[in-house]
């Protein structure tokens, strides 16, 4: 299932726009099935300890304060059919607004069951210092 070729998490994308680093991927389960309905899809920018623990309700020693000194997450938290995946093909900032470019692959055979579809995306917190608004594009495709 590895659309972008052979890279793997702790890669860092230059495709275009802003260089990013996938450091968690879809399907681990940040979001259990039982928070699906309330929560359904969300896109954050975290730029403080304090935004992570708020948002994921637990601390982390990954992403403490030291780490948001010169970093900032992405984070799509979302839904996906348990044999569909997605990818981001470029993430670009645009004034206050982040861009991101995501891929939604429609695999198959289909089930009714669904899976966590989230992403913590390692971002340089200089390239979205400004960043106010998240506008996501989505392609969708199939296998």
């Amino acid at each position: 299932r590895d659309v972008l070729g052979s890279r793997g998490l702790g890669d860092v994308y230059k495709r275009q726009g802003i260089p990013y680093e996938i450091i968690y991927d879809e399907h681990n389960g940040i979001v259990t099935m039982n928070e699906f309905d309330s929560i359904k899809r969300c896109n954050f920018l975290i730029t403080s300890k304090e935004q992570f623990c708020d948002l994921f309700k637990a601390e982390s020693s990954d992403f403490d304060d030291e780490f948001f000194k010169e970093n900032a997450l992405y984070a799509h938290i979302g839904i996906t059919g348990s044999n569909d995946y997605s990818f981001i093909e470029s993430i670009n900032a645009d004034g206050n607004q982040l861009i991101v470019s995501r891929i939604d692959i429609y695999a198959w055979p289909k089930t009714d069951d669904y899976a966590c579809c989230n992403m913590l995306i390692k971002l340089k917190k200089s390239d979205v210092e400004n960043i106010s608004h998240i506008l996501v594009k989505q392609k969708y495709g199939s296998e």
